[in-house]
């Protein structure tokens, strides 16, 4: 799904660790628009993908007193979409893990292997853990 974004980038001359970083981030996530964050502390520096204007991001980061300066928007079309990404890398770990138990579990009853078996029936385990997660992924809580 292509979302149109906008990519904002802002200068916050008064983050220089992790802890900045993770406030700054903590609050920007709050806002339903924005999309996807990047930092680069070296240059105290944040692009922020988002919906919609910049003003509301300004003000958030202004509302931390970290010394932010807004430097420029450009308009961007890409899939900032966690939940997609997320939910395509767990059908693949899915369909990986259920073949392999198939592959096992035929040459564990055509070897007599009880521990091809086993593992096979693991892998299975593991098959349905990934299916489980794929009904959670997109949820609010998931978040």
């Amino acid at each position: 799904m292509s979302t149109q974004c906008y990519k904002s980038v802002f200068t916050v001359s008064k983050m220089d660790c992790a802890a900045e970083e993770n406030l700054v981030r903590m609050r920007l996530e709050d806002l339903n628009l924005t999309k996807s964050l990047e930092f680069n502390l070296g240059k105290r520096e944040v692009v922020v993908y988002h919906e919609g204007t910049v003003h509301d991001i300004e003000a958030t980061l202004a509302s931390l007193d970290l010394d932010a300066r807004h430097i420029e928007t450009s308009l961007r079309n890409k899939d900032f979409s966690r939940t997609s990404t997320q939910r395509r890398i767990l059908w693949i770990v899915l369909l990986i893990n259920f073949v392999f138990f198939v592959i096992e579990i035929t040459t564990g009853f055509i070897s007599q292997s009880m521990g091809l078996v086993a593992d096979s029936l693991d892998m299975l385990a593991d098959a349905l853990v990934y299916g489980m997660s794929l009904l959670v992924v997109g949820t609010k809580f998931a978040s």
